[in-house]
């Protein structure tokens, strides 16, 4: 019996944290060149979140993000970054980029780089 309970606790631990994330913001700051990435993150993943801490939030960051960035804090569902260079995403995301007096959209992007102004609309 006691063996069927783990049974069930580790398959459906498996099920919940196989790719049961996603992209919830993304939202860059021009000023300070932090990007900040949220993520959507299933009942079981974020109990595993409370109990790694930030460690299991940048190493999901870390599978979406590709490119030149050092992280600057990594929470519970919310990692920050610096951009040094261009980042690329592994899927496209809006990115909410907040410059110094107006906020800005851009949409279905894969590569981000700060001072990419095409295809940006007014929020």
């Amino acid at each position: 019996m006691l063996r069927i309970a783990i049974v069930a606790v580790i398959t459906l631990t498996l099920i919940g944290t196989a790719s049961a994330w996603s992209v919830e913001e993304v939202r860059y700051n021009a000023t300070t060149d932090v990007l900040k990435v949220c993520l959507e993150l299933s009942p079981i993943e974020r109990l595993i979140s409370f109990f790694v801490g930030g460690d299991y939030t940048k190493t999901l960051v870390e599978d979406l993000l590709e490119g030149n960035y050092s992280f600057v804090y990594a929470g519970y569902d919310c990692s920050y970054i610096r951009v040094n260079g261009s980042v690329t995403f592994r899927e496209p995301v809006d990115v909410i980029v907040e410059g110094m007096n107006e906020t800005l959209v851009l949409q279905n992007v894969t590569i981000f780089f700060p001072g990419n102004h095409t295809g940006w609309a007014k929020v």
